[in-house]
């Protein structure tokens, strides 16, 4: 896994209202290198206002049965990120000023959790400004409407 040097970041940024939740792997760096994007950083970070807003119960109505399931899937991501085949990585670089990495990971049968990645993104922690891979949104989200991007890691069958 890429641990790239992650520099202007104070212990207080982490105690703050964003918290690290992993890094870009080795193949994501690539993939992205390949379509000419060069991350600054390997860092995710995901701010608590974007976690609860993916949480909010009005996402989930008439899905309710889905909340737990989702709630506990985002409460792993650093977890789930450390583990190769259960996740795939695609890019959006439909907004070429603003690519977006996909993070996929199924969720239950039929259901799967979307995490968008603004990448290269600055962003504002605990009063700091930061440019890291942040968490733009984390939604359910329809396999088959993914697979047009190019996938970075992983693969589809893993999902299946």
């Amino acid at each position: 896994m890429c641990r790239c040097t992650v520099t202007g970041v104070s212990e207080a940024w982490l105690r703050g209202r964003g918290q690290p939740i992993g890094f870009l792997t080795d193949a994501e760096v690539n993939g992205l290198a390949e379509h000419g994007i060069a991350p600054a950083t390997a860092l995710l970070a995901a701010g608590d206002d974007t976690i609860y807003h993916a949480l909010r119960l009005d996402k989930f109505r008439g899905r309710e049965h889905l909340r737990e399931l989702f709630a506990e899937q985002v409460k792993q991501i650093p977890r789930w990120r450390d583990t190769p085949g259960s996740y795939v990585s695609v890019l959006d670089a439909s907004d070429t000023a603003a690519p977006k990495l996909l993070v996929i990971r199924k969720i239950s049968d039929g259901q799967y959790m979307r995490m968008v990645l603004a990448i290269n993104d600055r962003r504002r922690y605990s009063r700091e400004d930061i440019t890291v891979q942040a968490v733009d949104t984390i939604e359910i989200a329809d396999l088959d409407a993914l697979r047009r991007w190019p996938l970075m890691e992983g693969r589809w069958e893993d999902l299946e």
